[in-house]
């Protein structure tokens, strides 16, 4: 009698342990296929987010070149992920994601996001895919950044950048000059 009490408790143990095997192995499938998915769902919200701040950029850009000389608007811009780059020198404004989990456009094309001024051209960059937006204003505009034709970077922070851009004016020496607009951190 004893000997089946201790292989009832043997058997009892044995039992736990194999369910807690096959628990394991079925959390750790779960989270092998839905890792994955949020991965995707994240950068795709990012680049979302990332389209909206470039596109309000933009309006504050063309607000105050419109409203004339010496007009300014402050902005703050939070980066989680990835760099925007202000490039003076190319008058455009480019923010760039580098390894995300989600396809944003058709591969290697640049495409135009409607509604916006925005171009994206998506990549392959290993396993996963480099996103790049752009607004180009050589035609439009003459984008200087601290009154210098130079090309300044913002990464990701823990705190917000506040961005002021203010209309310059044309250069009154040539009369088919672009409207100069400057943008400098606060």
């Amino acid at each position: 009698m004893l000997g089946k009490i201790k292989n009832k408790r043997a058997q009892i143990w044995v039992e736990t342990v194999i369910y807690t095997l096959i628990g394991l192995v079925i959390i750790g499938a779960v989270l092998a296929f839905a890792t994955p998915a949020i991965e995707k769902q994240k950068d795709r919200a990012t680049i979302s987010k990332t389209v909206e701040l470039l596109n309000e950029l933009d309006n504050n850009i063309q607000d105050v070149k419109i409203r004339g000389v010496a007009n300014k608007r402050i902005m703050s811009v939070m980066i989680n992920e990835g760099e925007l780059v202000v490039n003076s020198t190319g008058d455009d404004i480019i923010f760039v994601i580098d390894q995300s989990a989600y396809q944003y456009s058709e591969l290697g094309n640049s495409v135009k996001i409607p509604g916006t001024n925005q171009v994206v051209l998506t990549e392959k960059s290993g396993s996963r895919f480099r996103v790049r937006l752009s607004i180009d204003y050589s035609d439009k505009m003459n984008l200087t950044y601290s009154g210098r034709e130079d090309i300044k970077r913002f990464n990701n922070a823990p705190t917000p950048y506040n961005l002021v851009v203010e209309n310059k004016g044309r250069d009154i020496e040539l009369t088919d000059s672009l409207v100069n607009i400057d943008l400098y951190e606060n």
